[in-house]
């Protein structure tokens, strides 16, 4: 497609299938039993992915986000609530990316990296 002008009549073979066969249908609705568990409310707007961790807390699963003005979020992943001492503020700041997971310090234990 990249070799020719694009004029809409090849819309449907752009359409690609999940499950990687050539016999792929339009569906409406998932086939998996997903359920929504929780949302959260954020300082901010997100435009990057959050991360589930055990770093932010000694609690269990954490998920953690940073928004697009100031904050780094931290919200329990059983129930969406907050954890105690989050967020952090970045005065002046704003993220265009996902938070990183990485041992910085070598010290065997993943910190998390925002930039």
């Amino acid at each position: 497609y990249a070799r020719r002008a694009f004029d809409g009549s090849q819309l449907d073979a752009l359409s690609i299938g999940t499950d990687a066969s050539s016999n792929f249908r339009h569906v409406a609705e998932c086939g998996h039993d997903i359920q929504f568990a929780w949302a959260a409310r954020l300082g901010s707007s997100i435009y990057s992915t959050p991360v589930i961790t055990e770093a932010a807390t000694h609690e269990g699963r954490a998920v953690v986000s940073n928004t697009f003005v100031r904050f780094v979020e931290a919200v329990h992943g059983v129930d969406g609530h907050a954890l105690h001492g989050w967020p952090y503020a970045f005065e002046s700041s704003s993220f265009h990316n996902s938070p990183l997971l990485f041992d910085i310090d070598a010290d065997g234990t993943d910190d998390l990296l925002v930039v």
